[in-house]
């Protein structure tokens, strides 16, 4: 604008000397003066719109607050806090004074800048939302009043308050973790000693958390030990546990023997804790080592393995001698358990099945302490 004004100048002063005519000079000369007015006017709105102030994007626009009542914060951690604020601007020409109304849900805190706010200013409400034992989605609600310092003239006609509720939405996240459901151990009367059988919680949380036991309803001869002071530090947390089982002390009826335990996973600086149950099973077996019936193999498998599964008792070593097999079999061989481990795999390849239908596998094995000798016959059925 400012430019195209300075253009018009020029013109006019370039026209005035070329005029030798003085009326025809005083007439240019007044429509310049007046296009220098218009021109000045039209730069001036400009400049006015151009420095307005954007109006925010509320969604509560009252006679002196204007809010968004309504944020989804997304992710709330089990066990742990997420945060949330909102912002409320003053849009009236009197000093306003807030005040916060009860939450509800007591999982929510939060607290104000400032409880009285100047025109045209702002105070923001900051807070966080405690994740705890809760799942899936989540909505707390809380109130606010607005109410102006200076009281209407007219209450009828303008109102001396103003109520807005404020709504935070969420998800508390309850796949950070991977927890045991149930753990089985499998053991024969016979068994001498006590069966100590490890397992594992793994946890992610902000917060620092410490594993506990609530409560355990476990048959006799079966108990739960955690180490003393099970404290870790905040992010991705492990937590050993052991399940203990001593035969000698099981029930005589009952088999197979089943309990379980609540356990809880609790953050002491935000005062919160997620339980889960861990459910127990221990079983008497009647053999050494538990082996399938039968097994069968399809010929549409191809190159595929014939495999046997085995299951040694829980507290009986159990050694692997020897694996024989005809010659519709070539090359089974024996994962054998690790220590601490009860399972062992055979898996043999095929080498001739086509006028077969029957045939097996035999494992000969030494267990106990007293080294005792077992031959287990498995037999193949070929489809």
């Amino acid at each position: 604008m400012k430019q195209c004004a300075t253009r018009y100048c020029g013109a006019f002063l370039r026209t005035l000397q070329k005029s030798a005519d003085s009326n025809v000079a005083i007439g240019v000369l007044f429509l310049a003066a007046a296009g220098l007015v218009v021109a000045a006017i039209i730069v001036s709105a400009h400049d006015a719109k151009k420095n307005e102030a954007t109006p925010l994007a509320k969604d509560f626009h009252g006679r002196y607050i204007e809010v968004v009542r309504c944020q989804d914060i997304g992710e709330i951690p089990c066990g742990g806090l997420a945060p949330f604020s909102f912002e409320i601007r003053n849009i009236s020409e009197s000093s306003v004074r807030l005040q916060k109304g009860p939450a509800s849900c007591t999982c929510l805190v939060s607290e104000m800048t400032s409880h009285v706010v100047q025109p045209s200013k702002s105070a923001t409400i900051t807070g966080t939302i405690e994740g705890g034992h809760r799942n899936g989605p989540q909505e707390i609600r809380f109130s606010l009043r607005a109410e102006p310092m200076q009281p209407p003239v007219d209450p009828t006609k303008t109102p001396n308050k103003e109520d807005v509720i404020f709504t935070v939405s969420g998800r508390v996240r309850t796949d950070r973790g991977v927890l045991p459901t149930v753990i089985r151990v499998k053991t024969m009367r016979e068994t001498s000693g006590i069966i100590r059988r490890p397992f594992g919680v793994l946890w992610e949380a902000a917060q620092d958390a410490t594993l506990n036991i609530e409560s355990a309803d476990l048959p006799a001869g079966v108990s739960i030990e955690l180490p003393p002071n099970l404290k870790r530090k905040g992010g991705l947390m492990e937590f050993p546990g052991v399940i203990v089982v001593e035969p000698a002390k099981l029930p005589a009826d009952g088999n197979p023997f089943t309990g379980s335990t609540t356990l809880s996973i609790k953050s002491p600086a935000s005062k919160s804790s997620y339980l889960f149950t861990l459910h127990v099973v221990v079983e008497i077996l009647n053999d050494v080592v538990a082996f399938p019936k039968i097994v069968s193999w399809s010929k549409a498998g191809g190159n595929d393995p014939v495999t046997v599964h085995l299951e040694a008792a829980d507290g009986i070593n159990v050694t692997i001698d020897n694996v024989s097999f005809d010659k519709t079999l070539l090359d089974c061989r024996v994962n054998a358990p690790a220590e601490g481990e009860r399972h062992i795999v055979v898996k043999c390849l095929t080498l001739d099945v086509a006028k077969v239908l029957r045939t097996e596998i035999k494992v000969d094995l030494t267990y106990g302490a007293e080294q005792k000798k077992m031959t287990i016959t498995v037999p193949v059925l070929i489809l």
